[in-house]
């Protein structure tokens, strides 16, 4: 009888013990920063091409005014990760620089990030939520001509058209077959 005691209690002193080791497991494991869930959400829908316009710039000769690449950062209105790329732009006959992008159908919100440094780049490449975008820092310091410059347009409305080629984007009411973003210079000469 005292022998059958002694294994009930061993084996309840045993089962806490492995109890009290599983339960501090799972406490450090969620305590860890690598495991926090990061919130970020990427879009898995269909994503459509569509054109953004950057303007005519002052002067295509000065090197401060020109543009060579374009990121394009883009969030849906469920706050999802719709596109994240660079591409190269190129120069119409009347001074604007022209781009193709991917956004979501619905609403987008648009971040232009032109001319980025390689410092911008290993940032910006790994954006995953909006509200990182404007958190983002840089050093100017040995910054040469082309420049970094940035523009956005927030709440684009966005359609893919029957033909299917690039979408149709509404701001303001105004539909229009390329999005007019106004980028401004990052850094100052």
């Amino acid at each position: 009888m005292a022998r059958l005691r002694m294994n009930i209690t061993i084996n309840i002193k045993f089962s806490a013990n492995v109890l009290l080791l599983t339960m501090f497991a799972l406490f450090t494991y969620s305590c860890t920063k690598e495991n926090e869930v990061t919130g970020a959400r990427i879009y898995e829908g269909e994503k459509i091409p569509m054109s953004i316009k950057m303007g005519t710039r002052n002067d295509t000769t000065d090197k401060d005014e020109v543009i060579n690449s374009v990121r394009a950062i883009v969030f849906n209105d469920k706050n999802e990760l719709v596109y994240n790329d660079v591409s190269d732009a190129s120069i119409n006959v009347d001074g604007t620089y022209t781009a193709s992008i991917r956004a979501a159908r619905g609403y987008n919100n648009i971040y232009i990030i032109c001319n980025e440094t390689s410092e911008l780049t290993e940032k910006l490449s790994a954006i995953t939520l909006e509200n990182k975008i404007e958190k983002v820092t840089f050093s100017a310091v040995g910054i040469i001509a082309p420049p970094p410059m940035y523009g956005n347009v927030i709440r684009a409305y966005v359609e893919s058209r029957s033909d299917g080629k690039n979408a149709t984007v509404t701001i303001n009411n105004i539909k229009m077959t390329e999005l007019p973003v106004s980028v401004t210079r990052m850094v100052s000469r």
